[in-house]
């Protein structure tokens, strides 16, 4: 965002769902993490299951957060800027 431009107030419903995804996304991330690596190393059905799981529930943050009702009410060509506007407000202070 150019430094002459106000900041976009968000809704507090949209903020939940950009913070919802970041949380689904580093929990999954933060999970993969645990998983041992390299070739010849076996991955149970337990943690193949549970690695599902989490990666479903960033699907559906991520699907939530694309199909709120916002982001119809923007002209196609501001969806982009007020995305990219609404990630670093969902971070943790």
């Amino acid at each position: 965002m150019p430094k002459n431009e106000q900041p976009i107030e968000f809704p507090s419903e949209l903020l939940a769902k950009e913070a919802a995804l970041r949380a689904a996304r580093t929990a999954h991330f933060e999970y993969l993490r645990t998983l041992p690596s390299g070739w010849d190393v076996e991955v149970t059905d337990e943690q193949r299951a549970e690695s599902a799981r989490l990666r479903e529930g960033e699907r559906q943050a991520a699907a939530a957060l694309a199909a709120d009702g916002y982001w119809a009410a923007l002209a196609p060509p501001d969806r982009v800027g007020h995305r990219a506007a609404l990630t670093p407000t969902a971070l943790p202070e």
